[in-house]
């Protein structure tokens, strides 16, 4: 019974904090990507790349990912890690 007491904290503290470590690791992700997305848009050759894509595609193109990364990323590593080990 007292293996029980001790167990359960254990396993509620660690699923708490490889959580935790989770959403801030895909955090960290959809940062850099935002950053490298930006960089490289706002350093491509501006007479290829704006005269053929137009603004509204750019900008639907970073919120998507911006967007697939922050929601899907964090559940998708979760149930991978859950399923692995």
């Amino acid at each position: 019974m007292l293996l029980l007491l001790l167990l359960c904290p254990t396993t509620v503290l660690s699923t708490f904090l490889s959580t935790l470590f989770l959403y801030i690791g895909a955090l960290e992700a959809s940062r850099t990507l935002h950053k490298t997305l930006l960089r490289r848009v706002l350093h491509a050759p501006l007479t290829s790349f704006f005269d053929i894509t137009p603004v509204g595609r750019v900008l639907n193109r970073f919120s998507k990912d911006i967007d697939t990364t922050d929601s899907d990323l964090p559940a998708t590593l979760r149930a991978w890690i859950t399923l692995r080990y």
